[in-house]
Protein backbone atom coordinates (compact mmCIF):
# COMPACT_ATOMS: atom_id res chain seq x y z
CA UNK A 1 0.00 0.00 0.00
CA UNK A 2 3.03 2.45 0.99
CA UNK A 3 4.60 1.85 -2.54
CA UNK A 4 1.33 2.88 -4.18
CA UNK A 5 0.78 5.76 -2.62
CA UNK A 6 4.97 6.58 -3.66
CA UNK A 7 4.07 5.58 -6.82
CA UNK A 8 0.99 8.05 -7.02
CA UNK A 9 2.74 10.65 -5.56
CA UNK A 10 5.65 10.32 -8.25
CA UNK A 11 3.49 10.22 -11.25
CA UNK A 12 1.77 13.71 -10.04
CA UNK A 13 5.02 15.07 -9.74
CA UNK A 14 5.87 14.29 -13.01
CA UNK A 15 2.58 14.92 -14.18
CA UNK A 16 3.08 18.34 -12.78
CA UNK A 17 6.56 19.08 -14.28
CA UNK A 18 4.93 18.54 -17.52
CA UNK A 19 2.68 21.75 -17.75
CA UNK A 20 4.92 23.59 -16.47
CA UNK A 21 6.96 25.84 -18.92
CA UNK A 22 10.25 25.83 -20.33
CA UNK A 23 11.36 29.25 -18.48
CA UNK A 24 9.68 27.91 -15.54
CA UNK A 25 11.71 24.84 -15.96
CA UNK A 26 14.42 26.61 -16.36
CA UNK A 27 14.07 28.84 -13.12
CA UNK A 28 13.84 25.53 -10.76
CA UNK A 29 16.80 24.23 -12.80
CA UNK A 30 18.81 27.26 -12.23
CA UNK A 31 17.51 27.62 -8.35
CA UNK A 32 18.65 23.93 -8.23
CA UNK A 33 22.31 24.67 -9.26
CA UNK A 34 23.04 27.97 -7.35
CA UNK A 35 21.24 26.52 -4.06
CA UNK A 36 21.09 22.91 -4.16
CA UNK A 37 23.53 22.42 -1.59
CA UNK A 38 21.70 23.97 1.22
CA UNK A 39 18.14 23.26 0.81
CA UNK A 40 18.28 19.81 -1.15
CA UNK A 41 17.26 17.86 2.40
CA UNK A 42 14.63 20.30 2.79
CA UNK A 43 10.81 20.09 2.07
CA UNK A 44 9.96 23.05 -0.10
CA UNK A 45 8.21 25.16 2.27
CA UNK A 46 11.31 25.53 4.16
CA UNK A 47 14.01 26.72 2.12
CA UNK A 48 15.16 28.93 4.65
CA UNK A 49 16.09 26.47 7.31
CA UNK A 50 19.84 26.65 6.67
CA UNK A 51 19.43 30.66 7.82
CA UNK A 52 17.49 29.68 11.13
CA UNK A 53 20.01 27.17 11.61
CA UNK A 54 22.86 30.17 11.41
CA UNK A 55 21.13 32.27 13.44
CA UNK A 56 20.67 29.98 16.06
CA UNK A 57 24.33 29.42 15.98
CA UNK A 58 24.99 32.96 15.80
CA UNK A 59 22.40 33.57 19.30
CA UNK A 60 24.46 30.98 20.95
CA UNK A 61 28.22 32.65 20.16
CA UNK A 62 25.92 36.13 21.33
CA UNK A 63 24.95 34.30 24.70
CA UNK A 64 28.64 32.76 25.52
CA UNK A 65 29.98 36.29 24.40
CA UNK A 66 27.20 38.74 25.75
CA UNK A 67 26.97 37.25 28.98
CA UNK A 68 30.45 36.52 29.88
CA UNK A 69 30.44 39.65 32.20
CA UNK A 70 27.52 38.60 34.15
CA UNK A 71 28.46 34.61 35.31
CA UNK A 72 28.55 31.33 33.65
CA UNK A 73 25.51 29.98 34.99
CA UNK A 74 23.72 33.07 33.23
CA UNK A 75 25.50 31.82 29.72
CA UNK A 76 25.15 28.40 30.08
CA UNK A 77 21.06 28.97 31.10
CA UNK A 78 20.68 31.37 28.13
CA UNK A 79 22.48 28.66 25.59
CA UNK A 80 19.71 26.20 26.41
CA UNK A 81 17.04 28.32 25.92
CA UNK A 82 18.51 29.10 22.56
CA UNK A 83 18.56 25.18 21.58
CA UNK A 84 15.49 24.26 23.51
CA UNK A 85 13.54 26.75 21.22
CA UNK A 86 15.07 25.46 18.47
CA UNK A 87 14.94 21.67 19.07
CA UNK A 88 11.17 22.80 19.34
CA UNK A 89 11.11 23.88 16.20
CA UNK A 90 12.28 21.50 14.27
CA UNK A 91 9.52 19.01 16.05
CA UNK A 92 7.00 21.28 15.13
CA UNK A 93 7.97 22.14 11.71
CA UNK A 94 9.66 19.18 10.55
CA UNK A 95 11.46 20.82 7.89
CA UNK A 96 13.45 17.79 6.92
CA UNK A 97 12.26 15.50 3.67
CA UNK A 98 12.56 12.26 5.94
CA UNK A 99 11.44 11.79 9.50
CA UNK A 100 15.08 10.25 9.92
CA UNK A 101 16.52 13.43 9.22
CA UNK A 102 14.07 15.43 12.09
CA UNK A 103 14.51 13.41 14.44
CA UNK A 104 18.64 13.14 14.34
CA UNK A 105 18.34 16.88 14.06
CA UNK A 106 16.04 16.91 17.38
CA UNK A 107 18.59 14.05 18.72
CA UNK A 108 21.80 16.35 18.37
CA UNK A 109 20.21 19.27 20.08
CA UNK A 110 19.10 16.82 23.13
CA UNK A 111 22.73 15.66 22.70
CA UNK A 112 23.90 19.70 22.95
CA UNK A 113 21.40 19.98 26.22
CA UNK A 114 22.84 17.15 28.24
CA UNK A 115 26.15 18.84 27.21
CA UNK A 116 25.11 22.52 28.47
CA UNK A 117 23.42 20.60 31.56
CA UNK A 118 26.87 18.50 32.41
CA UNK A 119 28.48 21.81 32.15
CA UNK A 120 25.95 23.75 34.40
CA UNK A 121 26.30 20.95 36.53
CA UNK A 122 30.05 21.20 37.50
CA UNK A 123 29.76 24.71 37.42
CA UNK A 124 27.59 25.26 39.82
CA UNK A 125 30.10 23.08 42.31
CA UNK A 126 27.54 19.72 42.73
CA UNK A 127 30.30 18.05 40.65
Amino acid sequence: MHSLRKNQHLHQKIEAKKNLTKLELHEIDTYQNRWGVLTSGLQADYYYWEVLVMVRKMLIIACIECLAAVAGEVQILATMLVVVVSAMSVLYAKPFNCGTENGFNAFSQAVHLIWLYDGLYYLVGNG
